[in-house]
């Protein structure tokens, strides 16, 4: 029976594996920063999954960062995935929290209940 759980056991590390590997060639970026190389290296190793590009706009979903705004050139100024066309906080989100530099207690600390009213717990820089 241990032979069994073992071999269970190691199919579900591999399989967890597997997906967290797969996210990060999904939403990865690449070291220089260039985002429309790297959806342009999704699109080489996802376009047989889904070939869905709803907004028109040459990427496939799968690998836009903005899949229902046309915005072939991808660009993120902040590094967080989501395409400045509709990042409200483009470029000025250092630390990916979605609120904006100007309005964020700690803006080099991730702490995404800042700008909620009802949050009343502060968080310490």
């Amino acid at each position: 029976m241990a032979k069994k759980s073992n071999s269970k056991t190691i199919l579900i590390v591999v399989v967890i594996l597997a997906v967290v590997v797969l996210a990060f060639l999904i939403f990865g970026r690449s070291s220089t920063g260039n985002v429309v190389a790297s959806a342009s290296n999704c699109q080489t190793k996802y376009q047989s999954l889904s070939s869905s590009d709803r907004d028109g706009d040459g990427v496939i979903d799968l690998c836009d960062n903005a899949p229902l705004v046309k915005n072939s050139d991808q660009k993120d100024s902040d590094g967080d995935g989501v395409g400045d066309v509709i990042d409200s906080c483009a470029g000025s989100d250092k630390d990916h929290d979605g609120v904006c530099d100007n309005v964020d207690n700690c803006p080099t600390v991730y702490n995404p209940y800042t700008s909620l009213s009802t949050h009343t717990q502060e968080v310490k820089c």
